[in-house]
């Protein structure tokens, strides 16, 4: 697969995944009172959608919680080069892997007895990918 499809159908599996987690909790298929649940039931569409995008035998797609990846400058928060994030997604083949985190922030407002939830990403996925050498 070109690098760059795959870079696209890793977007698109976000893309829809988040737009199904909305649209759930919005309308009540899905409760989530706090940031667990909520990175479960996230990690959950995607997983499901991103293992439907298994087109050839030679695609995969892993995703992981709460893990480290390696940064290229020393972060100012952690104070090192590497940084927890909530979620981590690879699309891969026997030529590339294409990589996404995921950071998610969960906020919650209570308003009288109505309990009004607040969902955000605190950043934008950022897609990083790279080649493997298959020498």
């Amino acid at each position: 697969m070109k690098k760059e499809n795959q870079i696209r159908l890793t977007k698109e599996i976000i893309e829809t995944a988040y737009r199904l987690l909305t649209h759930k909790l919005a309308f009540g298929g899905l409760t989530a009172r706090n940031e667990s649940s909520f990175q479960l039931e996230f990690g959950h569409i995607l997983k499901t959608l991103g293992q439907l995008y298994e087109f050839r035998l030679a695609d995969k797609f892993h995703l992981e919680f709460e893990t480290y990846i390696s940064l290229n400058e020393t972060s100012i928060k952690s104070k090192s080069d590497r940084a927890r994030v909530d979620l981590l997604l690879k699309y891969q083949d026997d030529n590339s892997t294409t990589t996404a985190a995921i950071e998610l922030k969960f906020f919650k407002k209570k308003i009288t007895e109505n309990l009004i939830i607040d969902m955000t990403f605190l950043k934008t996925f950022q897609i990083l990918s790279y080649t493997r050498n298959t020498a």
